[in-house]
């Protein structure tokens, strides 16, 4: 699951989560979602994620305010990173 994020296959990303909904809360050893390795990584995979947790009965904001070993949630990341899209988005759903 997070190395398809970090890649950006949706397809895959399509697959994993048809067949364990639950696996897109589970962590790393350094505690990072899915979510972590997208915002990272790939935008289109952060965006196939936030739609997919929205329509889903998963806690979204607890995985989006999941700290990783570093305390870093995924605002964090995207802020670090500059990248304004995600920071946003993250910000709306962190609240």
């Amino acid at each position: 699951m997070h190395l398809a994020s970090q890649s950006g296959d949706i397809n895959l990303l399509t697959q994993f989560l048809k067949a364990c909904p639950d696996s897109v809360k589970d962590l790393t050893a350094r505690g990072e979602t899915a979510l972590h390795f997208a915002v990272k990584d790939g935008f289109e995979a952060f965006e196939f994620l936030l739609r997919w947790l929205s329509t889903n009965t998963v806690e979204l904001q607890t995985i989006v305010n999941q700290k990783d070993v570093e305390c870093n949630t995924i605002l964090h990341i995207a802020a670090t990173n500059n990248d304004t899209q995600v920071s946003f988005k993250s910000l709306c759903l962190s609240l």
